[in-house]
């Protein structure tokens, strides 16, 4: 085993023929080289250091760190310090003229929100991004070409009166499912073409059914049949192109 080429040092190389303790001591280090860095928040500049491997900070003062973390209606009231140390402090809070953002249509739901300061959002809240997360992987699951949001249901459901597609009966909006009239696995789309808003009834009724062979099914059971306005022509199902010429299909 080698050992460090300093005199009475026993300890074992690591690098250039010394330990870690005398290398560490003669290697070249880098010049801490502070920068005028301006506050992503109020613009205020101040000086950073960038020692140590960390990165040049981004905000003047822990109240624009907070609000850059929580959002701006963290920010400290006014008299947060003089509950905390007595009435006869005298700091105030900065007023800080925040930027305006711009507002943004969820890409579910079509809901308009602000999104956060801190990042860019597609979704107004947590439930739509986990809802549009698990539409993709079913799609993925059986190779699914396309996809849909909530806001293109919702019309779909307003355009058919408020009520399923298939049983003509009122259903809430909070009730109705994303009904594939060719199930993804029998290599149905999952975009518009390929979609009709369904009661949660008739949906579980369909199962992987085409039209034809879930009416046929439904008269075995001795079942009261479902609407045929899709074979009439109505204009209500004009966006079912990908689908078209399968409806038909037993």
């Amino acid at each position: 085993m080698k050992t460090c080429s300093i005199e009475d040092c026993d300890r074992t190389m690591e690098c250039k023929g010394l330990c870690h303790m005398h290398y560490m001591r003669t290697r070249t280090r880098t010049p801490d080289k502070p920068k005028l860095v301006a506050c992503i928040i109020c613009g205020t500049e101040v000086m950073r250091h960038s020692g140590g491997g960390r990165k040049y900070g981004r905000t003047c003062s822990d109240n624009c760190k907070r609000i850059v973390t929580y959002g701006e209606r963290c920010v400290i009231p006014e008299d947060h310090w003089a509950r905390m140390y007595g009435a006869t402090c005298r700091w105030y809070a900065p007023k800080i003229e925040l930027p305006e953002i711009a507002s943004v249509d969820c890409a579910w739901c079509g809901k308009t929100f602000n999104p956060s300061r801190r990042v860019v959002m597609l979704y107004c809240t947590t439930a739509c991004h986990r809802r549009a997360g698990k539409a993709r992987r079913r799609a993925r699951e059986f190779n699914a070409i396309g996809m849909y949001t909530w806001a293109e249901m919702t019309q779909l459901w307003v355009a058919f009166g408020k009520a399923c597609a298939y049983c003509a009966e009122p259903t809430a909006l909070t009730d109705i499912q994303a009904e594939h009239v060719v199930a993804l696995h029998c290599g149905g789309a999952n975009n518009l073409t390929n979609l009709l808003p369904s009661c949660a009834l008739c949906n579980s009724d369909k199962r992987d059914l085409t039209l034809i062979a879930w009416a046929t099914d439904r008269a075995r059971r001795r079942l009261p049949a479902v609407s045929t306005a899709w074979r009439d022509g109505d204009p209500r199902y004009k966006h079912l192109t990908s689908v078209r010429g399968r409806l038909m299909a037993a």
